[in-house]
Order: structure tokens, then sequence, then C-alpha cells
């Protein structure tokens, strides 16, 4: 087989040259990578001289045959024969990758190579008029109640995409027209691909060279990516004066990996003595709950319900490492008896997202990105609290324990003055709290104005501005954002196994003010027909004061940084009110005057 005789799709990752590879390093990486290859290379060149259009190059190409067990077949003595090969275009300062059925040669290379820095990706062919086709983003909030990741697709996403909430994506990839031609970008994986026929080694090095050159444009900027978050190296973070102040885990697909359906792990802990015991499900749910909500981070180590752990939090050039001793004491074990703690997990997939002393920074898994319209955008945060209502005589949420007799809860009760505030003749007011709730009332006006709203209601004895308790709030009142739009069968469904009891053991009607089935049916009927209805959703949350967040917010703007369960508070509450824009629905805060 001959170099001439390959012909590849443009698809590959692109790395920057830090060190001279050598033919020595070369060669090693190909018997590492072909250790199992069937009989003698097909072709393996190392270090070629090339020159093409003007462009110098080097090339070096292993190619073999590999057996392997067909990926619909487990555990059968059955194999198929593949095809394997990798290819390294030097050009320049710079290493092309192509490669097939074979794994990570970048990380053999890691000594000589890295990653160009994401913003290089993001803005590719940016002075080019690019149309962007697809887009899929991550969320940057802290809550684990709303939609981590999503892709939107058009025939051109500028100007289609809201941008009051685009600062708080991270954009992951993208598939992009630059002139006539289609390209993938996917930044975390330095790859570039583009829709294109398959060509041979020459034509690869052109297009190569020319990609390369363009990934180098720091004056190609594209102004549809200038909305959403900015990348920042975590090094300038630091360097400015910033630390990291919490750590929100992100466990979701691990928890369903574990405690799902069809589960493919088991969380085990360690003895002390090298034994691992299983956990059982009240465990397991102790445990994958102690990270619903952010932890606080202090002086470099983790604060865990109250408790400091052992260990500490180290930020270092470009990512996070996560030291601590707890996190190796818990290990995931799969199918194979492959076994990996979860200190090591956190560290090697980076699930988490870690908040900064300034709200401006956040870091996401391998990056870090800095929101600059957040700040800008606390002074309009500050009109969603209404601190109209006197929450002065409220001692309780519900003020349980209360007699079974009685028919409205007791008066210094949160859900008692929520209650007076929205019960009236002309509107429907649904107490929907406990077992598969939508929200704790739901309030309906039928009138020329109509509306829905969802009311969330958390209370405390002390006033609160940490993240616990408001995250706690905020979750509920996303996780069921989406039955806001619910239709007239799931209104019946609730009516007859919930809304039409009563209120537990008491004899508080679910339906305030004597209203039945029809007129339930009657007022959701009307509100989704009428494209004018207004949706809201209220967190009725009396253990915050205005004035004390507008202080706290003004601190913040003017400082530019502030306390760790502050910043929390900032981006709680900016997370709640993106979800809703999002949505179309309106939010709103009650709390103390």
């Amino acid at each position: 087989m001959k170099i001439e005789e390959i012909v590849l799709i443009k698809s590959a990752q692109f790395y920057k040259v830090n060190k001279v590879i050598t033919k020595k390093t070369i060669n090693s990486m190909f018997d590492e990578l072909s250790e199992f290859k069937i009989g003698r290379y097909l072709l393996k060149e190392c270090k070629i001289d090339g020159v093409t259009n003007a462009v110098e190059f080097k090339y070096s190409i292993a190619v073999y045959k590999v057996e392997t067990e067909p990926s619909f077949i487990h555990n059968s003595s059955l194999r198929e024969v593949k095809f394997s090969y990798v290819l390294l275009l030097e050009i320049d300062d710079s290493l092309v990758i192509f490669k097939k059925n074979i794994d990570s040669p970048e990380k053999k290379l890691s000594k000589y190579i890295s990653e160009y820095d994401y913003e290089y990706f993001c803005h590719f062919g940016g002075g080019l008029n690019p149309e962007y086709e697809r887009v899929s983003m991550s969320n940057m909030s802290i809550s684990d109640a709303v939609i981590r990741s999503r892709t939107l697709e058009a025939y051109k996403l500028n100007g289609i995409i809201p941008l009051n909430s685009a600062s708080r994506s991270v954009p992951k990839n993208f598939r992009v027209k630059i002139d006539n031609g289609i390209y993938s970008l996917c930044p975390n994986s330095s790859r570039v691909t583009l829709r294109d026929k398959a060509v041979g080694i020459y034509p690869l090095v052109v297009w190569a060279s020319e990609t390369i050159l363009e990934i180098k444009n720091t004056l190609s900027r594209s102004d549809f990516l200038d909305n959403f978050a900015t990348p920042i190296v975590l090094e300038d973070i630091i360097l400015k004066g910033g630390y990291i102040a919490s750590v929100f885990f992100d466990f979701n697909e691990l928890d369903k990996q574990i405690r799902g359906n069809n589960p493919i792990y088991k969380l085990m802990i360690d003895n002390g003595v090298g034994e691992l015991i299983d956990l059982d499900d009240k465990k397991l749910k102790r445990f994958f709950n102690a990270f619903k909500s952010p932890i606080l981070v202090l002086n470099n180590k983790l604060k865990i319900k109250g408790k400091m752990l052992k260990g500490s939090i180290i930020p270092n050039k470009k990512t996070i490492t996560i030291k601590v001793d707890l996190f190796n004491k818990f290990v995931i074990v799969d199918g194979n008896n492959q076994e990996i703690t979860i200190g090591s997990y956190i560290n090697k997939y980076k699930p988490f997202l870690a908040t900064f002393n300034s709200p401006n920074y956040i870091c996401y898994s391998r990056s870090c990105f800095e929101d600059r319209k957040i700040l800008n955008n606390l002074k309009s945060v500050i009109n969603i609290l209404d601190d109209s209502y006197d929450f002065s005589s409220v001692i309780s949420e519900k003020c349980k324990p209360h007699g079974n007799n009685i028919t409205e809860f007791p008066e210094k009760s949160l859900f008692y003055h929520v209650e007076k505030m929205y019960i009236s003749n002309n509107s429907i007011l649904i107490c929907d709290d406990m077992n598969d709730e939508w929200a704790d009332h739901i309030h309906i006006e039928c009138d020329n104005n109509p509306s829905i709203s969802f009311i969330h209601s958390k209370y405390t004895k002390k006033d609160s501005y940490g993240a616990s308790k408001f995250h706690e709030v905020v979750s509920q009142a996303l996780k069921n954002i989406g039955m806001m739009y619910g239709d007239i069968e799931s209104i019946e469904n609730k009516y007859t196994q919930k809304w039409s009891k009563n209120y537990e053991e008491t004899n508080i009607t679910r339906v305030r003010g004597n209203k039945k089935l029809d007129d339930v049916k009657k007022a959701f009927n009307s509100i989704s027909s009428n494209p004018n209805t207004v949706r809201k959703i209220v967190l009725a949350t009396p253990f915050i004061r205005r004035k004390e967040v507008e202080s706290i917010f003004e601190n913040i703007e003017r400082n530019g940084h502030g306390e760790a369960y502050h910043i929390q508070l900032i981006w709680l509450i900016s997370t709640f009110v993106s979800a809703c824009q999002e949505y179309g629905i309106q939010p709103k805060i009650l709390c103390k005057k």
C-alpha cells in the first residue's frame, strides 16, 4: 500500500506543537496503538517530508487490521476484521490528526501538543459572514432542575436565538455555513470537519493548512457568538483576584447509570480494610442528594452539610482538580468489575460547574467562561422582587401539626397568607401541595387579563441569603415549569386523583372557594385557548428582604466581587429568571419589606 492510495474525508483534530515530536516518539506511539493488530502494518511511514501548493509538511501514517467482537454481540467468540489508521500532518507549529478505529493518539502525545484555545474554534470563520445552522449548548445555571443542554437548528440561526439568555449558555459544537462550505466545529475535541468528498494526501494538506490559518486568525470574530458566554483561561481568573466560591456537581447521568431502570454501574464504599461494600437504596439516595445543591468552597476546601471535608480544590492553569479523601472511599464498579473512585471520576470527566467570588466567571467541565452581562442585569433582576405584602406574622410554612377539622390553613402559616393574597370570587386557586405537585398553589384568572400562576412557598425562621434554602424553592419551581402548558387530560387526571379530595387528613378543600371540576376545566380551557394568557411563576420566600438583596447586589456591582453565598444567590436568581424567560413566563419573588 502507498500513501497515494489513501483518500480521507476532511475531518481532523488540530493542535499546537509545543515540543518537537521525534521519529522515535511517533514510532513508539504507533506500536502502542497497534498492539493488537493482525499481521504486519499495511502501511507505516514516519516523518516523511513533502511540499504541495507552497505548503511544507511532514506526514506520518500507520494502517493496520484488528479483530474485534461485533458491537451488537457480547461475550462471544465471534470476531470481525476492521481496518484502522492514524495520519499525522505536521504543518508549521501545528499537528493535524486523522484517525479511524483507533484509541486517542492525542493522549499519547500530550507532552508535545496542546489544544488551541476554545475561543479560536468558536470564532472560526467569524469574519467571513458565517451562517449558523446548528448550535449545541450547555446551560451555565447552578440548578439541577433546568435543561442542562440543548441543540437548536435552523436554516440560519443568526437573529433567531433569543439573546436575553444567550450569555448564560456555553456553546459546545456548531454546524456553520462559510462561503459555500458546511463546517462542523467541536471545540472540546479540537475537531474541524468540512462536508466534502474524500481526497488524497495533497488536497488534505492544503485544506489542513487553510484551516490552521483560520483557527489562528484572532481578528476573525463572530458577532453571533459574541452574545454567548466568553471563554477565559482559569489562570487569568485567578490572576485577576478570583477564587473558587462554590462547586455544583452534575451527577444526573451517573445517577441514572447507577439507580436507573437499566443500571450499568454499581456504587460501593471502601470499608477501610480494602473491601468494597454495596450501598443500599437509602444510602445511594443520601449520596446523590448531597450533591443536589451547590457546595460551598472556603479556602479551597469543600464544605458539605456544615462539615469541612479533608482535602482541597486546586485551580490549575486551565482546569480544576478536586482532591478529597472522602470521594476516594466511594467506588464505581462496571459489569467487568473495572473500578474507578468518585474522586478519579470527577477529575477525569469534570462533571461540575464552579462559581467564583465574582459573578462574571464560571468554570464548566474543562473550560472557563465569562458572562459579561450578568452585572449589568442585576438591576433588572431586582425588579422581580415584590415586598408589598406583609409577612411579619408568619411563623411557619403550614403550621404543622394541625387539627383534622380545620377548613383553612392556620393564620400564622405562609400558606394562609398566600391564599389570602390570591383567592377571589373571579379566580380559581388550587392547593397542589404534596404528592406529585406542580406547585404549592395554582392560581387562574379568567377575566379580560387571563393568567395562570404557579406559586411555590418556602419558609425559614431566620432570614437567609445563602444558596441552600433558595436553591430548594428554585428547583421546585423549575422542575415542573413545562406543566404551565399542561393539557386538559392532565388537568382532569389531577382533579380526579387529587384536587377533588381534601388536603391530607383535614377538611381543607384543595380547590379553594367551592369551585368544581367544570369550573376548573372551563378555566384551563379559557387560558389554554387564549394566546394572550400571561403565565407566571411566583416564589413566596419571606426569608429574604428586598432592601438587603438590593444592598448585596449594589455592593457586588460596585466592587465586582462578593461573599461566596451571595454569588450563589445571584446565580440562582439569574437561573430562575433566564429559565422563565426562555419559556415566555414572568418571574416574581415575594419577599419581606
